[in-house]
């Protein structure tokens, strides 16, 4: 996978560029994968398909209470965040689409 530059149309003088958003629309084509690149398409896939939370980091502490514990710290310099099941479920539960609408789009990936 190799990031693309942005393109010049040159003499027309018109600039495309490879991200595009409008409303809550989004698109990112600035990563791509050249056909016969077998093992970028695999990397790309299992970056797509990672799980919202890393169950590594997280860790139960008694019946009522969950770490979760971040790679980094954050910006308010937190390294952990104390969680109930109740509340980790509300969280995960905001990251599912609405029925009929896709979170992400992704053009000929398996082909």
């Amino acid at each position: 996978m190799a990031p693309a530059a942005s393109l010049n149309a040159g003499k027309a003088g018109i600039s495309l560029h490879r991200n595009f958003a409008i409303a809550s629309f989004s698109l990112d084509a600035s990563i791509r994968v050249e056909g016969p690149d077998r093992a970028g398409l695999e990397r790309l896939l299992r970056y797509c398909a990672r799980p919202p939370v890393a169950p590594e980091h997280l860790e139960q502490l008694g019946e009522d209470a969950l770490i979760y514990r971040f790679d980094q710290p954050q910006p308010d310099r937190r390294t952990q965040l104390r969680l109930t099941p109740l509340q980790l479920i509300e969280r995960l539960a905001a990251l599912i689409p609405p029925p009929r609408l896709h979170r992400h789009r992704y053009h000929r990936v398996l082909d």
